[in-house]
């Protein structure tokens, strides 16, 4: 049976194998113009967002929406975030694409099935779609 005193050494040393990658990346914190916040010897909140493992060099978003590795790639999302604060465009959302002309981009969106649209605009509109049919002799 493992006692409290073994905890504490296997603890220690742990922390002792791990001491030189966490001051590696508090460092790349650091390099990169990163707030942080130690929450105890192996986690950081970075920008109030996001937890970084240190000696695992593991982070996620605290809400889950993002996680990785390396503190470069936790930059990237951080810069990402705050350059695109507008919601992403698609072809149900009223955002305008860049670049792509407005008659494609910029038309109101219909609701679609695989049958085509859900409200046709005229009642017999979609009879004149079908194709005429004769008997068989």
């Amino acid at each position: 049976m493992i006692n409290q005193s073994d905890r504490l050494k296997e603890r220690h040393r742990g922390w002792q194998k791990a001491q030189p990658a966490s001051a590696s990346r508090l460092a790349a914190l650091k390099t990169f113009g990163l707030r942080y916040v130690e929450l105890d010897d192996f986690n950081v909140l970075v920008e109030g967002e996001y937890t970084l493992n240190l000696a695992m060099s593991f982070w996620r978003a605290n809400d889950g929406s993002a996680q990785g590795y390396l503190v470069s790639t936790l930059h990237d999302e951080i810069r990402g975030k705050q350059l695109h604060e507008k919601p992403a465009a698609g072809r149900d959302s009223g955002a305008v694409i860049g670049g792509v002309p407005p008659i494609d981009n910029q038309a109101k969106a219909l609701a679609e099935s695989a049958a085509g649209s859900i409200a046709p605009e005229s009642p017999t509109s979609t009879a004149t779609l079908l194709p005429e049919v004769s008997p068989c002799r």
